[in-house]
């Protein structure tokens, strides 16, 4: 309350009681501008829990009734501030203090304090439950996130926020997939290990996984693990390109029912078994480079540095906290695994992968209710028709993209040319789809597999014993470049050489 302004502190007789009274006034505020608990506080940027009087209408009134007698109040909403409690009782004091000629001005603001958000979360989830409604601690999860990490847009800190969600549901059954997630950004210290801790301690049995990842880690950790979170840092470095054992476990593990096979030693003996290898992975590091396949699996996420951004401490700022909130989100999901939506959410737009990808984070949405139904199906649409713009300017599948990129490089004059020169050639003409930073580097086993697949092409022999080489003529690739759609005017290398 506004005692600490009162007038009667000052020796003056209040005024009589306004049309509007005190209680009325401030519970106008709160109809006008919701309440004092969704704003932040505006002394200690904490969450507010009262509207404050700011002391500065000319036209001031003070309460008459006998709670809050001499309190001083305005009927003007717009001389209200939120704050939290103890900011709310140090700006009154200062107040009273000032008038009484016993300090300075007061200050426009105070200290920091360390982020202590549960109160108002209790706020918040007493509110719900007196409507009948459900928990909702999506929200939390999202306001303690933009905390501590600042984000290229908000939409990219709602995507973490729904997956956070959508991996303690598929615990509970819910979803026959679930997406990968890429923490991206331009520049170091821009908080992806951070982001990416955050994610591993509110998920569903998270765990960071800072070191290199052999073929038969992921698969060793889902038979010792079963069903958990794993979050790859500096996933640049630990998920190398030439592991193509753990791309592909990762690539299947994101559907439900997916298994890998494992030998273990069985007495003397060793044995392969059969793994469940269905679980959540997320990324983070600079530039992280994903196979095609599994890029279409994956929803990036893209922060920036900020100066302004609080650095993390784990025992001050989140001592228990994120603990309490893990435990609510998996009592959340329990209780939501059960509703018909959840289980099988409409996806209006949506079709194929695209489905897929967004299934599981729809029924987080459906789950939470509230602005996260519009936001996630927005979300979604805008993924969608971003993946479309992609393969459009693309324009032609890999396979297709094969022929024309080895027309491209084809040297003019020659007949034939060797498997490893073609290789080389298509991985320096385009390495994003041929190269290292495609995730699967093009071989020249690989290469003899595509060709004779889809265009009947095998590899030849010619030279002499001493210097033989094994590789393509010209003639089956230009019969190739024509099914492709190379057009026949098109200048085509030459027909002399080796």
């Amino acid at each position: 309350m506004d005692r600490g302004g009162g007038v009667t502190a000052l020796g003056m007789t209040p005024v009589c009681a306004a049309p509007v009274g005190y209680r009325a006034a401030h519970e106008r505020v709160a109809d006008e501008r919701l309440p004092a608990y969704l704003h932040k506080c505006v002394d200690c940027d904490g969450l507010a829990q009262e509207w404050s009087y700011d002391h500065a209408d000319p036209d001031e009134r003070y309460a008459a009734d006998r709670a809050n007698y001499g309190a001083a109040y305005s009927l003007d909403t717009g001389h209200y501030q939120p704050r939290c409690k103890s900011c709310h009782v140090r700006w009154d004091k200062m107040y009273a203090r000032q008038r009484r000629g016993e300090s300075q001005p007061v200050p426009t603001g105070f200290a920091p304090r360390r982020f202590a958000p549960e109160a108002t979360w209790e706020i918040r989830a007493f509110a719900r439950r007196a409507l009948g409604l459900p928990d909702d601690p999506l929200s939390d999860v999202r306001e303690m996130l933009g905390h501590f990490v600042s984000a290229q847009t908000d939409e990219d800190l709602d995507t973490v926020a729904l997956w956070i969600a959508a991996t303690h549901l598929g615990a509970h059954g819910v979803g026959h997939a679930i997406p990968r997630l890429a923490i991206v950004a331009p520049s170091y210290g821009a908080g992806k290990s951070t982001l990416l801790r955050f994610v591993a301690r509110l998920s569903h049995r998270g765990e960071v996984i800072g070191s290199t990842v052999t073929n038969s880690t992921i698969t060793r950790i889902a038979q010792d693990e079963g069903y958990s979170t794993l979050c790859f840092d500096e996933a640049d470095k630990t998920l190398r390109p030439e592991n193509e054992g753990a791309t592909a476990i990762l690539n299947a593990g994101w559907e439900r029912g997916a298994t890998a096979r494992l030998t273990v030693p069985v007495g003397q003996d060793w044995r392969a078994t059969k793994v469940d290898v269905f679980m959540p992975v997320a990324f983070a590091g600079n530039g992280v480079r994903l196979a095609p396949d599994t890029e279409e699996r994956t929803l990036t996420v893209r922060l920036v540095r900020s100066e302004d951004t609080p650095e993390v401490d784990w025992v001050e700022h989140l001592s228990g906290v994120d603990d309490r909130l893990r435990a609510r989100l998996a009592a959340w999901a329990m209780d939501a695994a059960s509703q018909r939506l959840v289980r099988k959410p409409p996806a209006p737009g949506l079709a194929a992968r695209d489905r897929d990808r967004w299934s599981i984070m729809l029924s987080a949405a459906h789950a939470a209710g509230g602005r996260w139904l519009a936001t996630a199906g927005r979300l979604a649409l805008v993924d969608r028709d971003r993946r479309k713009a992609e393969t459009d300017a693309s324009d032609l599948p890999p396979n297709e993209q094969l022929m024309w990129d080895v027309w491209a490089i084809w040297p003019s004059g020659h007949n034939r040319m060797s498997s490893k020169a073609l290789v080389d050639a298509l991985a320096a003409h385009n390495p994003s789809l041929w190269g290292v930073p495609s995730g699967r580097p093009l071989t020249a086993k690989a290469l003899s597999g595509k060709l004779k697949r889809f265009y009947g092409i095998t590899p030849t022999r010619w030279g002499s014993d001493g210097e033989r080489s094994r590789g393509y003529c010209l003639a089956d690739m230009a019969r190739a470049w024509k099914l492709v759609g190379v057009p026949d005017n098109s200048e085509m290398p030459g027909d002399s050489g080796p």
